[in-house]
């Protein structure tokens, strides 16, 4: 007999689940805002009050979650594998938290 909790199949079934929706949720809002931003011009950011290194960075992060967002979808590969889609989405945390 193990000890400790013993994993159940409706336990697997809900991590599973849970995963899975976490995603395609992820992808989703991905999807959602990267269709609004792709549009605003550097002005368009200018103005919210970002700077131009800040807008960059913004692209750069972007850019690589709708990049994630076409691997997801099967519309596109990584051109250099691996690629680490972390670099620059990190940088959206915060300060302290990657």
């Amino acid at each position: 007999m193990a000890i400790g909790i013993e994993v159940t199949k409706a336990e697997v079934n809900s991590a599973a689940g849970t995963i899975s929706r976490s995603i395609f949720h992820a992808m989703l809002l991905v999807d959602q805002f990267y269709d609004w931003f792709a549009g605003q011009t550097d002005q368009n950011l200018t103005d919210l009050g970002f700077t131009t290194p800040e807008i960059t960075q913004l692209r750069a992060a972007m850019d690589d979650a709708a990049d994630l967002l076409k691997v997801f979808r099967g519309q596109a590969t990584t051109a250099t594998l691996p690629k680490n889609f972390r670099t620059s989405l990190k940088k959206c945390l915060g300060t302290g938290l990657y």
